[in-house]
């Protein structure tokens, strides 16, 4: 499987950059979900650890040195949702891998644009009808003013079948993010609100949602290299015609969230790490509503060129 990724991996930034025309086939009911939960943080998983682990939030961007990132990400997970449905759920494994790159340019001393192109793909041991590959690219720009951190981005995003052949859902995504981060002694923590609009093909999954999150780290006692972590979460989303003249009501979904892991980073290129994961989706779509609970390992690479 890895070695396909690898073998799409220019393929799919390519059509990430470009929009190259493919056939749109419909999408499985769950994957916007599902494709949003495996891929929280838009400008790179290692990045957002990386954040966590400093207390210095989104403006991590602004202080490397290297102009271009390249990062690898692999995920293994156990998740007793595989659907993320309330009426019939099914536990599965699945192994998720990113694959990016990431440049940077400095607009000022406070304030800086990047550019990421990445490639992630999803293969599930029992369903795979579930299996997906996805094409995004994220434009963004990041400021400190005010004591604050500010984020904007626009992101596009094509969902494949899991060998880039035919597409799912194309999204693109507006988000404007706002955070502070603190640190007391050796504690961090940082809490953000954010809102954005979601445009989509097929239309059924265009959306608008607005969360808060808060997030905390301490390094373990005795292990200075790891970093213990927990995350909780908000998000109202409202989708602007989902089936509603089917089910005769719009869908909104009131989403929380909460894990706890811990990061540790081997070399200053490698990163392991573990933890939980919980979600709940309360939303006026019955088959939407879910609880799901997901243990994962996994290990980040990242060269900066």
């Amino acid at each position: 499987m890895f070695r396909n990724i690898q073998a799409h991996f220019l393929a799919a930034l390519i059509v990430a950059a470009a929009g190259t025309a493919h056939a749109q086939t419909g999408p499985d009911a769950s994957i916007d979900a599902r494709f949003r939960a495996q891929t929280v943080d838009p400008l790179g998983p290692s990045s957002a650890a990386e954040a966590l682990a400093t207390g210095q939030g989104d403006l991590i961007l602004l202080r490397r040195a290297r102009l271009v990132t390249l990062e690898a990400n692999i995920n293994a997970t156990d998740t007793d949702n595989a659907f993320l449905t309330g009426p019939d759920e099914q536990r599965d494994r699945f192994a998720t891998v990113d694959l990016s790159a990431t440049g940077r340019l400095q607009l000022g001393e406070r304030t800086a644009a990047t550019l990421r192109l990445g490639a992630t793909a999803a293969q599930y041991q029992d369903f795979d009808e579930l299996n997906y590959a996805a094409a995004t690219a994220t434009l963004a720009v990041q400021s400190r003013r005010l004591g604050l951190d500010w984020t904007a981005y626009y992101q596009r995003a094509e969902i494949f079948d899991e060998d880039f052949g035919d597409r799912t859902l194309t999204q693109d995504r507006l988000r404007v993010e706002v955070g502070r981060s603190a640190a007391w002694r050796d504690l961090n923590v940082s809490a953000s609100a954010y809102a954005e609009h979601v445009i989509a093909n097929p239309e059924d999954y265009k959306n608008t949602a607005g969360g808060v999150e808060l997030s905390a780290s301490h390094p373990v006692p005795r292990l200075p290299q790891v970093t213990a972590f927990a995350q909780l979460g908000y998000e109202r989303r409202e989708y602007d015609s989902f089936f509603e003249g089917i089910l005769g009501v719009a869908r909104h979904d009131d989403t929380t969230s909460a894990g706890v892991g811990a990061a540790w980073a081997v070399t200053r290129h490698l990163q392991l790490v573990a933890g939980y994961n919980y979600r709940k989706n309360r939303s006026t779509s019955d088959v939407n509503r879910y609880e799901a609970g997901s243990v994962f390992i996994g290990a980040s690479a990242r060269l900066r060129v």
